[in-house]
């Protein structure tokens, strides 16, 4: 029979205060391994301040001035690069929930959401008008391609096009019936001045050639998730993040798009490159948040701690000289931010 030694006095105490510091680095090594992610503003239990509301997106125009928007119409700003941040009132005669922010220039940016909700800034966010859109389906996502030409997309297949600079939008969306399968679009990017993509719910990817006048429905073979962001590094390499972890990547110019193991079982809603090696995707749900990172080009993604349990939702990046400073928004009202040279 096998005998265990126990310690004497003396090697009983060693071994206590080994078994001491193993647990209080336990305790602490989640703390230790999100030193890669500060969270710069607390989530609404810990603030307590009144301001609350998950956080759908969120966009740095410079290393200072940054917004957010979400929930209720929650409208977040930062001057200080993000060490501070502040509510802003939009005096908007409905409250809706605000799905997207997003800045074509340093003056002119986008806010939308909800019920065809577009207003629209051409000074930095002091002032937001509410151009022309004769459309009630929730807008997602806007990208203007020039200084007049831009895209909206949204639920029900919506597809919006302005040709004035955001100013007026025309489009259609699909009329869908109780019971029938709804098609929801959740992102558009545009590669050059003529060529951009779009995804959406039950696998769609839709491509264009000539800066939008046709959309040409792309096929991918066996995958039928909710696609919910795409992001190129430049024409030919690009990424898809979706539902239940799912990451595709396309080093074709989209001839092609081939699936990335993750180990993720959470939805990814949004990706993001700052070169052909290195990237994040976030996501999560309300028990625990998501953040994969690679550096070498999706070929491996390895988990990272945002050190908090709620869903993340979106992805900033902004270039300081050599520095990225990389922003990520997320559910109660969470805010975190990281650096890459």
């Amino acid at each position: 029979m096998n005998r265990v030694k126990l310690p004497s006095d003396q090697g009983r105490g060693q071994a206590y205060s080994w078994i001491i510091l193993l647990i209080v680095a336990g305790l602490f090594l989640p703390v230790a391994s999100a030193q890669e992610w500060k969270v710069v503003r607390e989530d609404d239990f810990a603030r307590a301040d009144g301001i609350e509301g998950d956080l759908k997106a969120i966009y740095f125009i410079d290393q200072n001035s940054g917004w957010a928007v979400g929930l209720q119409g929650l409208v977040l700003q930062t001057s200080d690069g993000g060490q501070s941040w502040e509510k802003v009132d939009l005096q908007q005669e409905r409250v809706r929930d605000l799905w997207n922010i997003y800045f074509s220039t340093d003056k002119v940016g986008f806010i939308t959401g909800t019920s065809g909700l577009l207003l629209m800034t051409a000074d930095s966010g002091q002032t937001w008008n509410q151009p022309e859109l004769n459309n009630r389906r929730r807008i997602t996502r806007a990208w203007m391609v020039t200084e007049q030409l831009g895209f909206m997309v949204g639920e029900n297949s919506t597809v919006l096009k302005s040709v004035d600079g955001g100013q007026t939008w025309l489009g259609e969306s699909e009329r869908v019936r109780v019971g029938e399968k709804r098609t929801n679009l959740d992102d558009i990017c545009f590669v050059s001045l003529t060529e951009g993509w779009i995804v959406g719910s039950f696998g769609t990817v839709m491509h264009t050639t000539d800066a939008g006048e046709s959309w040409e429905q792309i096929a991918l073979e066996e995958i039928d998730h909710n696609l919910y962001a795409v992001f190129f590094i430049d024409p030919q390499t690009g990424w898809i993040s979706g539902q239940e972890g799912l990451v595709l990547h396309t080093a074709d110019g989209g001839q092609t798009w081939n699936q990335q193991e993750t180990d993720a079982y959470d939805d990814l809603h949004d990706i993001v490159f700052i070169d052909k090696q290195r990237g994040w995707a976030v996501g999560g749900d309300i028990f625990a948040n998501m953040i994969l990172h690679t550096a070498n080009g999706g070929e491996t993604w390895e988990p990272q701690s945002g050190g908090r349990s709620t869903a993340l939702r979106s992805i900033s990046v902004h270039k300081q000289e050599e520095t990225h400073h990389i922003w990520i928004g997320g559910g109660a009202g969470i805010i975190l931010h990281g650096q890459a040279n």
